[in-house]
């Protein structure tokens, strides 16, 4: 061991400026250029300086070790934006800017519904043909200026895969007071888009110019730009359009309020002047722009001069990527904004610090249940009004804008889950938590016990819009993929319960394609949407056989009856309990292990299985019914050995000599017959093919049946006197054929007597049949289903 003394410790002047940089660092020593590099004994065992023991104390108040100190600086300058990109996207980006301001103002005011505004700027409208449906007057008023927004201009974007984003605010005289309805904001916005592209589609400092989602939301494109040239391969650019604050009131888009109508959203009449139900989903695709330059603002003004909040919100969404979890960095940084707002974090704090204090919050927090909100004052609708219609809450700086309007609740869980896990793994010193936290990607197979493919998604779409309430569908609106998604997730949530401690989404949709394409068209091009859902599975739990409900006598038990359908059984258990249950079919123990499976195979094909639906489309109802007739066919053949052949209309089957026409009837075909769709307006009327169908399917077997049961009455009264003929399958004409000996003299064995006449032969009393009053009773029995009775003597 070196004894070292104290007059041997390092003064500013012996240390030299050259012993130490700013960071505390000893620099390099200098290389020997005329042989191997010598250790210096003395500068090795030389006292630490004065910057050193404050960064050793630094380290130990404020990060868990060294090593991840050193860790957490590496990273940091490994995922910034390197210098040249910076300078090269500032020259770019102020040519593009130059460029955009002198796009002049157009006082042409075109109609959206038709095609002469994508003839005339030669690039298509980037939202679907269902939003084109109401008459939209579209005028390009001048913008006045462009911006960068998000991390980028915050200081906390990452290098990998860096998106910098661009906003352009469009005037409020863009838009009128009814734009709020019905998707004619969303149409305008589109149009504006479409506008802008068209300008700027031919610049040669632009070599790809696309339309893409805002988060997957169909209806909020952005433009998608990848410079020309070396910039193009270190960065990518979306410019995306919102509007002044000024343009609406933010409480028109209160959770409550319905701004997308039934009537134009299914096709229907206006009924009244009912409005509907809310539409929160719907409201904050609006609020999500009218509200972006307020928030904005709020975060430059956090995050000004703030390095180490920046370092820490660079260090979650690194997390945050690595998890593959769908938490946009605009979320990430508002909660850092809300917390230091809480004064539970401050930019005194370390990165490490800032981090794990996140970690621990969200470890506890509640947003399912009891939201949080960056708005302090009064007059806005409360936290427990926008938890009745969403299922995570976050509000933002305005009060009215839910900033987790699209995060299911197993993103959410899955936040919290991996939150409360880093702690753990902070806490556990015998690891070096920094490669598993911010190194190491989380792939979909390491995460989950199970994962849930659907093969088939569009028919599964469809059958559950088909399903889910009406009202649902009026708030989710043309957003058809986020209302399916929720829907699965519930009803997977409810089946599950404490079986899985995690349900998570796993949604692919990324969608992007050239300015010039329709989306119709370019949906054609191999885009597939793929869902998926993994399962984390609770050990304890997850092998269970029985699945206990509530006591019978329980409001509860109806419910889950209604619920888990034929599988729900009243059982009576050991402890005497007597309540609702559902078993599952497993033996050994691999079977057990199978049950989460058996689950959702049930609940899929209870609440969402075809055999019982009939399609709403007349095309496809015909071609359902060829396809029954084929298996009716098919299986006459198979298991009674009828020659049978098959058409769309019908069955013919062959049966002793005789041919049977066998025809799929249901009443929905009329009403679908009935139904005429004249611009967008869904009317109902009588045709000549509803009318010949409802006669065959509807009225002939109901008079049919009536005149069986008639017959039926009558032979059962008076088969004594008559034998009935009757062609039970189409006839509508009943004979009646007398018996011989209707005319003979008969003693008292009839308990009809009406049909009696009394004569008296030689002092005794005989009987007749009468056949008048016989007649007569079929009239009164037939009354309302016979036309006439007519005796023929013949």
């Amino acid at each position: 061991m070196v004894k070292r003394e104290l007059k041997n410790s390092v003064s500013e002047d012996e240390a030299g400026s050259d012993i130490v940089n700013d960071n505390g660092k000893r620099l390099a020593e200098p290389a020997n250029k005329d042989g191997p590099k010598r250790l210096k004994t003395k500068s090795l065992y030389r006292q630490p300086t004065a910057n050193e023991l404050n960064r050793l104390q630094e380290t130990e108040n404020l990060f868990n070790s060294n090593l991840f100190r050193l860790q957490v600086e590496e990273v940091l300058q490994e995922v910034s934006v390197k210098e040249k990109t910076v300078k090269r996207f500032q020259e770019w980006y102020n040519n593009l800017k130059t460029y955009l301001l002198s796009i002049p103002e157009d006082t042409t005011e075109y109609d959206l519904t038709e095609k002469s505004f994508e003839k005339c700027l030669k690039v298509k409208l980037p939202v679907s043909n269902e939003v084109r449906k109401t008459k939209v007057v579209f005028r390009f008023h001048k913008f006045t200026d462009v911006g960068i927004v998000g991390s980028y201009t915050l200081g906390c974007s990452i290098n990998s895969k860096l998106i910098v984003d661009l906003q352009i605010t469009v005037p409020a005289e863009t838009f009128t007071k009814n734009d709020s309805v019905n998707y004619k904001y969303h149409l305008k916005r589109s149009a504006y888009l479409a506008y802008i592209a068209s300008h700027i589609s031919k610049l040669e400092s632009i070599q790809e110019i696309k339309y893409t989602y805002l988060n997957n939301c169909t209806t909020k494109p952005l433009i998608y730009i990848k410079p020309s040239g070396k910039l193009g391969n270190n960065l990518l650019v979306h410019v995306n359009i919102v509007c002044d604050d000024e343009t609406y009131k933010l409480h028109r888009f209160s959770p409550s309020r319905n701004n997308l109508r039934e009537s134009w959203l299914f096709s229907t009449e206006q009924e009244g002047t009912e409005i509907g139900p809310p539409t929160p989903y719907y409201n904050s695709s609006i609020l999500m722009d009218l509200t972006a330059l307020e928030n904005q603002t709020f975060l430059n003004e956090t995050l000004i001069n703030k390095e180490n909040l920046k370092q820490a919100i660079v260090l979650l969404k690194i997390w945050v990527r690595q998890r593959n979890l769908k938490v946009s960095g605009h979320v990430i940084s508002l909660l850092i904004a809300y917390l230091v707002q809480a004064k539970r974090i401050n930019n005194i704090m370390s990165s490490y610090q800032i981090v794990r204090n996140v970690w621990i919050y969200l470890k506890s927090s509640e947003w399912d249940a009891n939201g949080i909100s960056l708005y302090k004052g009064q007059g806005t609708p409360s936290v427990e009004e926008f938890h009745t219609h969403f299922p995570i809450v976050f509000l933002d700086k305005t009060g009215y804008y839910n900033t987790c309007w699209q995060m299911c609740k197993g993103t959410y869980y899955a936040l919290r889950r991996e939150s409360g896990l880093a702690v753990d793994m902070l806490d556990n010193g015998k690891i070096n938590s920094f490669i598993p936290l911010f190194m190491t990607p989380v792939t979909v197979l390491m995460q989950f016990d199970h994962i849930l493919r659907f093969k088939n998604l569009p028919k599964l779409k469809e059958s559950i819009l088909d399903k889910v309430p009406k009202s649902s569908k009026v708030n989710y609106g043309l957003d058809q993929l986020a209302l399916v998604t929720d829907t699965l997730y519930n009803l997977l949530s409810k089946g599950l319960g404490d079986r899985v401690d995690l349900i998570l989404q796993i949604v692919e949709a990324d969608f992007s394609w050239p300015v010039t394409k329709t989306v119709k068209n370019a949906r054609k091009d191999g885009y597939v949407e793929k869902l998926s859902f993994g399962l984390i599975l609770n050990p304890e739990n997850a092998i269970n056989i029985v699945d206990k409900g509530p006591p019978a006598n329980l409001p509860e038990a109806e419910e889950f009856r209604a619920f888990w359908g034929d599988k729900s059984e009243l059982r009576r258990f050991q402890d005497g309990s007597i309540t609702e249950a559902c078993v599952w079919d497993a033996s050994t123990l691999a079977e057990r292990r199978s049950i989460s499976r058996q689950i959702v195979d049930y609940l899929l094909h209870l609440k969402y299985g075809h055999s019982g639906k009939w399609p709403g489309d007349i095309e496809a109802f015909r071609c359902l019914k060829a396809a029954f007739h084929l298996q009716i066919a098919e299986r006459l053949n198979k298991q009674f050995s009828l020659p049978a052949h098959a058409h769309d209309s019908h069955v013919d089957v062959l049966k002793n000599g005789l041919v049977f026409r066998l025809q799929v009837a249901h009443a929905k075909e009329v009403t679908l017959l009935r139904r005429d769709v004249q611009r967008g307006v869904v009317k109902f009327a009588e045709s000549e093919d509803s009318v010949s169908l409802q006669c065959e399917t509807v009225i002939l077997p109901r008079l049919r049946g009536a005149l069986h049961g008639y017959v039926f009455v009558t032979e059962s009264a008076y088969s004594e006197f008559a034998l009935f003929f009757h062609d039970r399958y189409g006839g509508d004409v009943i004979a009646v054929l007398w018996k011989p000996d209707i005319q003979e003299l008969k003693d008292f064995q009839i308990l009809n007597a009406k049909a009696l006449k009394q004569i008296t032969v030689d002092g005794e009393t005989k009987y007749k049949v009468n056949i008048e009053a016989i007649i007569e009773d079929f009239r009164i029995i037939g009354t309302g289903l016979v036309k006439e009775v007519t005796i023929n003597s013949k």
